[in-house]
């Protein structure tokens, strides 16, 4: 056993050893000689309580290792070494004892104080905790101030919203560290938000200790809401955000050159970093980033843009460094109120139906798509219709349709590029003679803006 190793390993060590002499003469100052202290609450291995331990032979009790009262630094490996070492080797010299015997009561010993170790620190954590929650639960009768990013709205649903908080005196002189995570990727509907919160280096972990900020995940949304609120109100944490509306992700998915999802967030995220750099004149030293994909090339690429900063991209980010949760805090309230508050172009949507949390196995999600299915239109432009769960459900509810190609025939696709190529030929060839089914039934004609362009009128 490694632990095993580690106690009964040699090392060098100035182990206490019986004095003889002075045994013969004075075994009371033997004895305390051996002692490291005194104090009747010191915590020493009983010689006694061992199976085949014979004190009466010897006067002097061993200096068995104490956490409480050493003055050995007992995190460091080799100290903790030396220790047992020097414990093992004056027992088995002055006591009837097995090795097996010293390692039982050293570990004996070792493990009474570390647990009351842990204890204290552990109460210590939960008053710190208690305090934190006590703070935060005072804002609940509090609105989020208007330049809060719960307050987000977007514009247009096909292009992208930008949003900031900077706090006023926000010394942008120091060294700061920048966090990167997400909210809303995998639901089929509604938008999703990515968000990079910054602050100093040196107040990185009062992030958590005081805001309490971690995996937005893991929190209830009364907490989550909470949080944002310390985090506008504090005055030295900063953020930017991005929302990527389910139009604009729909259509850069379905587009010919595919934008996929990993693509779009990786985009996202170098120009929130830009931002914070070049916008705001933040001194960023330091990003911490929720990997998307894989998290060795998703670093790599970071660090081609920014190779004057130290960038770290690892899964659950966010639990990991508190600045990161922070961010996820921020996504996640902006989300969470942009889906609540979401501004439909379509006015047949029936806001009454609940939209659930948009991930496919949710019944309330699938319940609104079934119910804003539209049998020509399909589903509302609030849905993500490059999702599996929206393509399929419109393949088996919605009419087909047939898109006639831009080019009919090789003769007219030719003339078209012989046009941009500047080349004197017939521009325009023969018409296509085939047409949609929707246009003859409807006597629909196609219009040629090249013959009519010197025309008073189009040709219809």
């Amino acid at each position: 056993m490694e632990l095993d190793k580690l106690l009964f390993q040699t090392a060098p060590f100035n182990a206490p050893q019986p004095d003889t002499t002075a045994k013969s003469s004075n075994p009371s100052q033997v004895q305390n000689q051996h002692h490291p202290s005194q104090n009747s609450n010191a915590r020493y291995c009983n010689m006694q309580s061992l199976p085949n331990g014979n004190p009466s032979h010897i006067q002097q009790q061993p200096p068995i290792v104490s956490m409480a009262n050493s003055h050995y630094d007992h995190s460091h490996t080799q100290n903790l070494q030396q220790l047992a070492s020097g414990t093992r080797d004056y027992l088995l010299q002055n006591y009837e004892i097995t090795s097996a015997q010293v390692f039982s009561a050293i570990i004996g010993n070792l493990s009474f104080n570390l647990h009351q170790k842990n204890a204290a620190e552990k109460e210590s954590r939960q008053k710190g905790k208690d305090g934190a929650s006590e703070k935060l639960e005072a804002l609940d009768d509090e609105d989020f101030i208007p330049e809060s990013g719960s307050n987000t709205q977007v514009a247009d649903s096909l292009e992208l919203q930008l949003f900031d908080f900077v706090p006023d005196g926000l010394d942008k002189s120091e060294e700061y560290c920048l966090g990167i995570d997400e909210a809303g990727r995998g639901p089929v509907n509604g938008p999703m938000v990515y968000s990079a919160a910054f602050c100093v280096i040196s107040e990185h972990q009062k992030v958590r200790d005081d805001i309490g900020a971690n995996d937005s995940k893991q929190l209830e949304e009364i907490d989550r809401e909470r949080m944002l609120k310390s985090i506008d109100k504090c005055k030295w944490v900063g953020y930017t955000g991005v929302v990527l509306p389910p139009a604009y992700i729909s259509k850069s998915m379905l587009r010919r050159a595919k934008y996929n999802l990993n693509e779009m967030s990786h985009d996202t995220a170098i120009s929130m970093i830009r931002r914070v750099l070049d916008h705001h004149k933040v001194n960023v030293k330091e990003v911490f980033v929720d990997t998307v994909g894989k998290p060795e090339k998703y670093q790599e690429k970071l660090l081609r843009f920014f190779p004057q900063l130290s960038i770290r991209v690892e899964s659950k980010a966010d639990a990991t460094y508190p600045i990161v949760g922070a961010a996820s805090i921020v996504a996640k309230v902006t989300r969470d109120k942009l889906v609540h508050n979401w501004d439909h172009v379509e006015p047949a949507v029936d806001k009454s139906i609940e939209v659930g949390s948009g991930y496919p196995g949710d019944p309330k999600t699938k319940n609104w798509i079934r119910q804003h299915l539209d049998h020509v239109f399909g589903l509302p432009t609030y849905a993500r219709l490059s999702w599996g769960t929206a393509t399929e459900a419109m393949a088996k509810n919605c009419a087909e349709v047939e898109w006639e190609h831009e080019f009919e025939n090789e003769e007219e696709e030719a003339n078209q590029k012989a046009r941009k190529r500047g080349i004197d030929r017939e521009v325009v060839g023969a018409g296509p003679t085939r047409k949609c089914a929707f246009f003859r039934e409807n006597n629909i004609h196609r219009v040629s803006l090249w013959k009519s362009k010197n025309a008073e009128s189009f040709t219809a």
